[in-house]
């Protein structure tokens, strides 16, 4: 720009990795440019927020998504959950994966679903396929298994090398097979976003570790019923109304005949 000859230039938002942070806009006032900057900076850091947070967190922007009945059922008592959505919310989907750096998925949703994980070609290269597993007890034959198609991660704790591992995907062992171990693994491959479509166990656990900044909830104008049937969250250990976890920036929309609600998780501590 220096060498253009541009004599003003508008910037949004600084850089917030503090390796380059303001050094760009340094050189150019040194240059004699005019530089204007703050202008529509909160938007700017809305579009930008998973690349912020990673930057200043240290690890990525975690949206978790569920579909669930009116009566808030993922799946039926017998387990089965295809397909609680109708096909516009289910291409919906496909679109929020290609948007995403990674997609999670925990060993017990690879069991009972052998989910496949792609955008269905509306993102090329595919979004990272990742299984986080502590015991490494997955089917032989799984969709996952098969990295022609899209990347696949297996990420797994310590103690699991006596246990056969599928032939195709990456394996990387980590200090402990928990959400937040994971995330930083990812941040450090330059993972920005990732989406979490996982079960109610590993969903809570993101959840309790920070993993969880966004949430996107389908849910269908259906009745599952059922005492047994699954829920989209686990124990999250609370035990009055003043611990719970308040949500902000409710968004609501519809997908066909499906109800798509969006909202934020508080921010994290930066101490934290």
């Amino acid at each position: 720009m220096i060498q253009a000859g541009i004599q003003r230039v508008v910037v949004a938002l600084k850089d917030p990795d503090p390796r380059v942070a303001g050094g760009g806009i340094q050189r150019l006032r040194d240059a004699g440019l005019e530089v204007i900057t703050g202008v529509l900076e909160a938007e700017a850091a809305h579009q930008n927020r998973a690349f912020v947070h990673r930057v200043q967190t240290g690890r990525p922007w975690g949206l978790l998504k569920w579909a669930m009945s009116l009566d808030g059922r993922t799946a039926l008592t017998n387990g089965e959950s295809q397909w609680i959505s109708a096909p516009p919310a289910r291409a919906w989907v496909h679109q929020l994966r290609a948007g995403c750096d990674a997609v999670i998925v925990g060993g017990g949703t690879v069991r009972a679903d052998n989910p496949l994980l792609t955008s269905r070609g509306a993102r090329s290269p595919e979004p990272l396929r990742v299984v986080l597993s502590r015991s490494l007890d997955l089917p032989t034959q799984a969709q996952l298994w098969d990295t022609r198609l899209a990347s696949t991660l297996l990420a797994h704790g310590p103690g699991c090398a006596d246990r056969p591992l599928p032939e195709g995907p990456e394996c990387l062992e980590l200090l402990a097979s928990e959400p937040l171990d994971l995330l930083h693994a990812l941040a450090a491959r330059g993972c920005n976003r990732v989406l979490w479509e996982c079960g109610p166990a590993l969903a809570a656990a993101a959840v309790q570790q920070g993993c969880v900044q966004e949430l996107a909830v389908v849910i269908a104008p259906k009745l599952l019923g059922g005492t047994l049937a699954r829920t989209s969250l686990g124990d999250l250990g609370f035990s009055a109304m003043d611990q719970v976890i308040p949500l902000s920036a409710l968004t609501a929309e519809w997908l066909g005949c499906d109800l798509l609600l969006g909202a934020l998780t508080p921010p994290l501590d930066p101490a934290g």
